[in-house]
């Protein structure tokens, strides 16, 4: 399963805290020629991708906007299964904190 790919995680399912006109949630793809960029530089910001269902996942990256020469310092990884309630990755009980891939199991 790839985000990059909109065949398998719908652009209807990618939705953000906020975001700069054009560079909307479901630019957020990998090796994309265009980007999602939040509106505000502050650490609470994020983006939301509905998987549909509930899935094992192995790796998650991240990529900058080379254009702009701007992209995520650090990203937390959080999931719910219902949308409400969120509930933060943690490994040994500490939130899990990445500059850019966190690998999540060891596949």
């Amino acid at each position: 399963m790839g985000i990059e790919r909109s065949n398998e995680i719908s652009s209807l399912s990618m939705t953000a805290s906020s975001w700069k006109p054009g560079d909307y949630p479901h630019a957020a793809r990998l090796h994309a020629n265009v980007s999602w960029c939040a509106a505000r530089n502050e650490q609470d910001e994020y983006l939301e991708v509905d998987l549909g269902k509930e899935f094992t996942l192995a790796r998650i990256a991240m990529q900058g906007d080379p254009d702009e020469y701007s992209g995520v310092s650090r990203f937390a990884i959080a999931f719910s299964r219902n949308g409400g309630e969120w509930t933060d990755y943690k490994i040994n009980g500490a939130r899990m904190v990445s500059a850019s891939t966190f690998i999540l199991t060891d596949e």
